[in-house]
């Protein structure tokens, strides 16, 4: 769960990338994404064939059919085209839901025999479903077919190798409505926050410093003169051991980022510290700050820095940075 810009479509992104499961998988062994299949159950991406797009989900609710018709042709859908009924790709949505309302106990056995050969391989198949809030133009579609999502979620907890992963927002995590299915509490239980403090979003833009070829061997250095840390640079690596010098400690962090902004956010000590005080401007009524602000707020302060100027941010700057991003 989280709010937009904290990372949800990235990580959407990231589960359904093979490559990106590989080359993640060594920093999470205990998640096994080596041993996943995965497929999109939903995404802001529309004309695909694994799922319908709003406006198919929308003529389909329209049609009368039942929502959770919908998700269960997804879920079959997404699964290996040997386990499909006959001529499953050569129809389109309404008749596939049409089929599994007809073909319970048939959809029931796919699902099962599919299940059963992914755990004979010790592999598991993962559908991803991203982007709920582009479900529908109204709140009320979009809680009628979340409502049903969590339902057919519940419903595939009782196969071992078969999971779903849906990314929502804390306006859908506060609706009663949505979650009033039997046992929606067990799936509460599960919900993992997206947050990002202040460590966080600094050790974020020390990795975009590391990656970029014009800033990794200069900010490597500038680690080993503050922080006493050595950082091995590794040209085209994509995954960079930062230490926990600079990721952990604040202190250590401060440090850096004030050769970039400078000491205080204006001429007296009481303004603050622009490594604090760039976070709490940003935060909302909740004390949350996505990273997507906090990265235009630092880009919009850098891009407008004059040549004259002793850091690569003034306080000006910055401020104005945090006031444009707010309103992005």
């Amino acid at each position: 769960m989280g709010d937009r810009g904290v990372g949800k479509s990235f990580w959407s992104s990231v589960l359904k990338d093979d490559a990106a499961r590989t080359a993640i998988s060594p920093i999470y062994p205990r998640l096994g994404l080596d041993k996943l299949s995965v497929a999109l159950g939903f995404s802001e991406v529309i004309a695909q064939t694994g799922y319908p797009s709003a406006r198919i989900l929308r003529s389909l609710i329209e049609s009368k059919l039942h929502p959770d018709l919908i998700w269960r042709s997804v879920i079959l859908t997404s699964i290996n085209p040997t386990w499909h009924p006959e001529n499953w790709k050569d129809i389109d949505w309404a008749a596939r839901c049409k089929w599994i309302e007809s073909n319970p106990e048939k959809e029931e056995r796919m699902l099962s025999g599919f299940n059963h050969k992914l755990v004979s391989e010790g592999r598991t198949h993962l559908v991803v479903f991203d982007a709920l809030d582009r479900l529908g133009n109204s709140w009320q579609e979009i809680r009628l077919l979340t409502k049903a999502l969590l339902t057919v979620a519940l419903d595939m907890r009782s196969f071992t190798a078969l999971r779903a992963k849906i990314f929502i927002r804390p306006d859908m995590e506060s609706d009663r409505e949505i979650w009033s299915i039997r046992d929606g509490s067990k799936l509460k239980l599960n919900i993992v926050n997206l947050n990002w403090n202040t460590q966080d979003l600094y050790g974020f833009v020390w990795h975009w410093f590391l990656l970029e070829p014009g800033t990794s061997n200069d900010f490597a250095a500038l680690v080993k003169k503050l922080v006493k840390a050595e950082i091995n640079i590794v040209p085209g690596e994509h995954l960079i051991e930062v230490p926990p010098a600079i990721l952990e400690d604040e202190e250590n962090q401060k440090k850096l980022f004030e050769v970039m902004s400078g000491k205080m956010m204006g001429a007296g000590t009481r303004k603050g510290h622009p490594y604090t005080w760039i976070p709490k401007h940003l935060a909302d009524a909740r004390g949350k700050v996505s990273l997507r602000s906090f990265i235009i707020a630092l880009r919009i302060a850098a891009s407008n820095t004059p040549t004259s100027a002793a850091t690569s941010m003034t306080y000006d700057n910055i401020k104005r940075g945090v006031q444009q991003a707010s309103h992005k």
